[in-house]
């Protein structure tokens, strides 16, 4: 048995941990997503990244609004999409933002 191997796998990582220390910033971290629903009326999905400002999109009866931070940068209408399902909401904050979900 490979003893640097069982090290690696014990959280001992020894001659391993050049390149354990390597795949940290070649893998960055996640985005937090948020979802809201308020059934057909009104929905929210979110995304913040690290170091990046988070974005929005926030539909309420017929209009979707496209914010980064705080600020309204587009609008479009919600053409019933609340009631869709998320999948389909991420692709119309896609076509109406540019936000890719």
């Amino acid at each position: 048995m490979c003893p640097e191997f069982v090290d690696a796998l014990t959280g001992n990582l020894g001659a391993c941990a050049r390149e354990v220390a390597a795949i940290k910033p070649a893998c960055p971290t996640l985005c937090n997503r948020t979802l809201f629903d308020d059934g057909p009326n009104g929905c929210a999905m979110g995304q913040a990244c690290p170091g990046e400002t988070p974005t929005t999109f926030e539909c309420e009866g017929d209009t979707c609004s496209c914010k980064v931070g705080d600020e309204v940068q587009t609008q479009c209408d919600s053409a019933g999409i609340c009631s869709q399902g998320w999948e389909a909401q991420a692709g119309a904050a896609n076509v109406c933002c540019g936000f890719e979900y």
